[in-house]
């Protein structure tokens, strides 16, 4: 297809008012004694529903529909009209009703790489490794867009007009996140399938958002692999508590720990070692004779969760391990981890879960063509050559439709001797 140039995106008006002259001539050749005004209301009806009709060609269903809206008023003047709005309005109706709302598990979805698409992608400037190795992953897995429009050259309305063009079924994109809030606020018509999340909120009922923001795991987390058997105690650093999900979402039995410094502290008095300690010190002033004890932590926990850096997780086994806590921990990373931290490797961690994306363990450096842009590529690819229902674990984690998302859930991997860690889980293909 060739390159869109300027003279494309003036088409449709250059249309409209060629033809809305033609009708205001061939009025006044056949000597109709119209008021000027009347004149004008009916060449303004022409116009809008010729914008409509080029409008539903292009794929902008929501231009087309508000169009028509405004037109509907006018046709009692001006009958001669009806018929082709009523087409028009049934074309829009025979449209499948796809990206308003939340894709279902089981219903259709416009995401798929059968269907034509467009790519929104960085191919200049800082991330432009980035956005080649999305667009490689995506050529390898025999899901290529028609065309990739560069996001550093374009704003989001020249975009728009770009995509328009060539008239796709959905587009994938963009990847920046003020990219991504420019693109939300231009209310696309196309289903888009962001590749980040819109940081202002505005609403988008095309948009669907694929988000590693490893605070959106703690939901899967908490259902999936801890389970709600029991107390669970959830531990977050207090700088975190903000950009966490709303604690409603989660179980009701977790009790939460928020820490600024000093996480012993805090963490004696939530697991009872501090209780314990008062206890045995009541006992030996009633007995008024030294009691040999050991503080004891509380037993209800089903399991610790934290979500925090590496070093704070470190310190979490530790304290875990001094205080003979058996029970289950698990670490949920407060930042995406690319590579495999070296301290994982090491062979002095006690038994614990850790929630990674699988690509890490096969990535010691993180670089644009083995690291993560490139797994995003390839999770995408994968999961839009399957039906919706269907469940897919890639090198991200496992990928779901939910809630307008494309919900990433990343792989409990457990260390129990030795260096080697194991997937809690067996994987899909095992399986």
């Amino acid at each position: 297809m060739k390159t869109p140039t300027a003279e494309h995106f003036n088409m449709n008006w250059l249309k409209a008012a060629i033809f809305a002259a033609f009708c205001f001539l061939a009025t006044a050749s056949q000597g109709q004694s119209v008021e000027a005004p009347v004149q004008l209301d009916q060449v303004e009806v022409e116009v809008k529903i010729l914008r409509a009709e080029m409008a539903l060609i292009d794929g902008r269903l929501q231009v087309a529909r508000e169009l028509l809206q405004t037109v509907e008023p006018q046709l009692r003047f001006y009958p001669l009209y009806r018929p082709r709005w009523t087409r028009l309005m049934q074309q829009l109706k025979d449209v499948p009703a796809v990206a308003h709302g939340s894709v279902s598990a089981h219903g259709p979805t416009p995401f798929s790489c059968a269907r034509t698409f467009v790519a929104l992608l960085p191919l200049s400037g800082p991330l432009a490794s980035a956005g080649q190795a999305i667009v490689n992953a995506l050529k390898a897995a025999d899901c290529a867009p028609v065309d990739v429009l560069d996001t550093e050259l374009f704003d989001a309305e020249a975009l728009q007009q770009m995509v328009a063009l060539y008239r796709p079924e959905w587009v994938l994109g963009p990847l920046r996140p003020n990219r991504v809030d420019e693109w939300v606020e231009q209310a696309p018509e196309w289903p888009t399938l962001l590749l980040g999340r819109s940081r202002r909120g505005m609403p988008c009922p095309a948009c669907f958002s694929l988000t590693l923001r490893p605070q959106d795991q703690l939901p899967g987390v908490m259902d999936d692999i801890v389970g709600k058997s029991g107390i669970n105690l959830v531990v977050v650093p207090d700088s975190l508590r903000g950009q966490l999900p709303p604690l409603e979402q989660l179980s009701a039995q977790n009790t939460w720990l928020f820490f600024r410094h000093r996480l012993g502290d805090a963490l004696q008095s939530r697991l009872g070692i501090q209780a314990s300690r008062n206890r045995s010190r009541y006992l030996q002033h009633v007995l008024s004779h030294p009691v040999k004890t050991v503080p004891r932590a509380r037993a209800d926990l089903f399991s610790v969760v934290m979500m925090g850096s590496l070093a704070q997780a470190q310190q979490m086994s530790a304290l875990l391990g001094f205080w003979q806590v058996s029970t289950r921990f698990v670490w949920l990373p407060s930042r995406l981890q690319r590579t495999l931290p070296r301290a994982l490797r090491a062979q002095t961690w006690p038994a614990m879960v850790a929630m990674l994306p699988p690509f890490v363990w096969q990535t010691d450096v993180d670089t644009f063509e083995t690291g993560m842009f490139r797994a995003l590529g390839e999770s995408v690819a994968k999961r839009l050559q399957v039906e919706p229902s269907q469940a897919v674990m890639t090198p991200l984690g496992r990928l779901d439709w939910a809630d307008g998302q494309l919900k990433v859930t990343f792989v409990p991997y457990v260390h129990e001797r030795g260096p080697q860690w194991q997937p809690l889980m067996k994987t899909l293909s095992d399986e």
